[in-house]
């Protein structure tokens, strides 16, 4: 288990906790831990090889906390295919998002959900072929390489705005149902 980088959610208490603890009894690993509260984590604070990403993300003003959901986990943009426990996910993230965006409002971040496209990665070639003909036609003309969404990606990233925090956008940058 040496070596190792480990970014652990919850790591201020329960089980959270102890995994941190478990990975940073090694100082040959890099801990990255969070807490919902980090003032009131003192036992993760106590820690002395462990990182906690709340801090880092207030070093610097640009505040920029960005997801990769899915058109799949769309209520709004629903599309028929079998996708119930990839969408479901999504579809949670996509709360999340909504709900972080509110929570870190007057902190200045701006947090958004993006759909990456249709890539062709692994997940994203074997995924194509399980839909219905129309759905696949569709889909098959808009597949792009993982360059090209990082690309786009990148792009919109970089161009954020405040308004846009709390939105669900396309790699493209266009604004999509929750």
């Amino acid at each position: 288990m040496s070596g190792k980088v480990v970014f652990i959610t919850g790591g201020n208490r329960g089980i959270g906790l102890e995994l941190t603890k478990a990975f940073a009894a090694d100082p040959a690993n890099t801990v990255i831990a969070s807490a919902r509260d980090p003032s009131k984590a003192t036992e993760l604070q106590s820690l002395s090889n462990v990182h906690k990403v709340y801090p880092f993300l207030l070093k610097k003003s640009t505040r920029v906390i960005s997801f990769t959901s899915s058109l799949a986990g769309s209520i709004g943009g629903f599309f028929e295919a079998s996708s119930s426990g990839y969408g479901g996910s999504k579809a949670a993230l996509n709360h999340f998002t909504k709900l972080l965006a509110y929570e870190l409002r007057d902190e200045g971040f701006t947090v958004i959900a993006v759909h990456p496209g249709v890539v062709s990665t692994d997940m994203g070639n074997a995924t194509v072929p399980r839909f219905g003909e129309d759905t696949r036609k569709a889909m098959e003309s808009l597949i792009i390489t993982p360059e090209e969404s990082a690309e786009s990606q990148l792009k919109l990233l970089l161009g954020l705005t405040k308004e846009q925090s709390g939105k669900f956008l396309s790699y493209t940058g266009e604004e999509l149902p929750w």
